[in-house]
């Protein structure tokens, strides 16, 4: 069972591992993007390749974004 004290540090291990993994799944779109620039693609390649970015969307909205910053109201001019 984890404890309190070891939250912290298994939280960062998940996250470390997710962050290989989401550059693994990078990696493997930019080699199949660059081999497959300028080719048509079979209609299972192109499957492959829109798995992979499925799957690296899905490792991004595990941990959504920041929200933009609100804008601040600008003073009246008086």
């Amino acid at each position: 069972m984890t404890q309190v004290n070891d939250l912290a540090a298994k939280i960062e291990a998940v996250n470390a591992q997710l962050e290989k993994a989401k550059n693994e799944i990078i990696n493997h779109i930019n080699a199949l993007q660059d081999a497959l620039a300028n080719v048509e693609l079979p209609a299972d390649a192109e499957v492959a390749l829109n798995n992979l970015m499925g799957a690296a969307q899905a490792l991004d909205d595990l941990n959504p974004d920041a929200p933009a910053p609100e804008p601040t109201p600008e003073e009246p001019v008086v």
